[in-house]
């Protein structure tokens, strides 16, 4: 005889069973398995590593440096030899660089190389080197700098609109799929009906009191919504396999939503969602990942005018160096060098800075036009999908009493067919209407939902696809 502890156990472990083969399949649950393991999202991440890697290294310009020469005379009469090291760093103000260095030779040199005599104790060097007009305020390599980070703001920014992308894919697959299912149910409730009435007619028929006619028409009507069944379930599979690109498993495997993790109907409206269409229209203006990769576009070509307007002027570099040897030698490297220097030059025709120039002015004005373009279509779309969402409420509402109604004609005509008042045919009909104007609500319920979605999305609502 089982234990009553072991039944128990038993009935618990039955009932947890059931309870996670019926757990129900949510919106939330496919949002967080599609942000998580989409590929396209992981690729986007690492395009935004990458950039990132490669802004980081745009900055190696201005790493501190150590120089290291040596020179030595290995045959001949003279065996000079010279070790030079020197520390240099450069800053972007000015275009300056600061060295430091120091150098001590050995041996003798010729009288033509006498620059490389040092005291006994070497000789210590202190410098800076700026610019005072081309490259005093911007270069090359704090072009390439800024560059770095502007495209890893693009990588950001194309990232972030893959995922609302990729999270609205999301959401309409999951309600298609929950669209299919519970259309694919109301085919079956109308094939179940024809069954049982198939199995009461042949009692009826065996008992004497139907004529066998009966029998025929009903089957008829079974094949009929056998085949109305089975294009669901065709539907309903292939809705599932397209969801399954976005609801994977833990290790990243996409999976099937199956039958039983279907909810039992739509989750309730949003009504809310059009109060605040002029606020939503202003965030899209500022926030859609478009605009700001038109804005991003801007800061680049921004900075390539900068870059030619840098090549236009003329260029004044300055040094200024100390130095000074140490222990003993000859008189004249005793005491302290100063030395400024100076260097100028003029391009005269400057042919590659207007073209610069010319280019990045161009450039700008059509990113301009872009910005304007792309904030007149969002308006429109943003109004056109509020449009969609209060026809789409509307038909909800209008189909929802169509099924009302329909059920109450259906409950009718059934109670007078019991009754011997109403035909088989009729009766029928009614069923099939109910049924049609179930599909149809369930139909008008996605296409809500689908455009809401769509409305988050244009309005950059990243909160409600689970991106915060």
């Amino acid at each position: 005889m089982e234990r009553p502890v072991n039944r128990l156990l038993t009935i618990i472990l039955v009932l947890m069973a059931q309870t996670s083969v019926a757990a129900e399949l949510t919106l939330n649950a496919v949002l967080d398995s599609a942000k998580l393991h989409t590929p396209l999202i992981a690729e986007a991440n690492a395009n935004v590593r990458l950039a990132d890697a490669e802004a980081r290294a745009a900055t190696g310009v201005f790493d501190l440096t150590l120089l290291q020469d040596n020179y030595a005379r290995l045959s001949g009469f003279w065996d000079g030899k010279i070790s030079n090291t020197q520390v240099s760093q450069r800053f972007a103000d000015f275009n300056g660089r600061v060295y430091a260095g120091y150098r001590v030779s050995t041996g003798d040199f010729p009288i033509y190389e006498d620059i490389l005599f040092t005291n006994s104790g070497g000789e210590a060097k202190l410098g800076v080197v700026f610019s005072l007009l081309q490259n005093r305020d911007f270069d090359q390599d704090r072009f390439a700098v800024l560059n770095g980070r502007l495209e890893k703001n693009r990588a950001e920014l194309d990232a972030q609109l893959t995922r609302v992308q990729v999270q609205f894919q999301a959401m309409t697959s999951y309600k298609e799929w929950l669209a299919a299912g519970l259309s694919l149910q109301a085919y079956e409730d109308l094939l179940t009906l024809a069954l049982n009435r198939q199995s009461a007619f042949e009692q009826r028929v065996d008992r004497g009191d139907l004529a066998t006619i009966f029998l025929t028409e009903n089957r008829q009507n079974i094949l009929k919504r056998e085949v109305l069944v089975n294009e669901a379930q065709r539907t309903f599979m292939n809705a599932a396999q397209k969801l399954s690109f976005y609801y994977r498993d833990s290790q990243g495997n996409p999976q099937l939503a199956r039958a039983e993790q279907l909810p039992f109907q739509f989750p309730e409206r949003n009504e809310q969602v059009l109060q605040s269409i002029e606020d939503d229209l202003d965030r899209a203006a500022f926030q859609r990942p478009e605009v700001q990769l038109v804005d991003n576009e801007m800061k680049i070509a921004e900075a390539e005018l900068r870059q030619g307007k840098n090549l236009f002027k003329p260029k004044l570099d300055v040094s200024l160096e100390t130095s000074r040897d140490f222990g003993t030698g000859s008189i004249t490297r005793q005491g302290t060098d100063v030395i400024l220097a100076m260097n100028f030059s003029l391009p005269l025709e400057r042919t590659t800075a207007r073209g610069k120039i010319s280019a990045a002015e161009a450039k700008i004005d059509r990113l301009a036009f872009k910005r304007q373009r792309i904030n007149e279509q969002l308006g429109i779309e943003i109004q056109s999908i509020a449009n969609d969402i209060a026809a789409a409420r509307r038909y909800v509402g209008i189909t929802g009493d169509e099924v009302v109604q329909a059920s109450i004609m259906q409950d009718a005509e059934k109670r007078r067919f019991a009754n011997g008042a109403s035909d088989f045919f009729v009766l029928n009909l009614r069923e099939e209407t109910t049924a049609d104007a179930q599909i149809r609500n369930i139909q008008a319920q996605a296409a809500y939902f689908i455009a809401v979605a769509a409305y988050y999305a244009a309005t950059v609502q990243i909160d409600k696809f689970n991106l915060l």
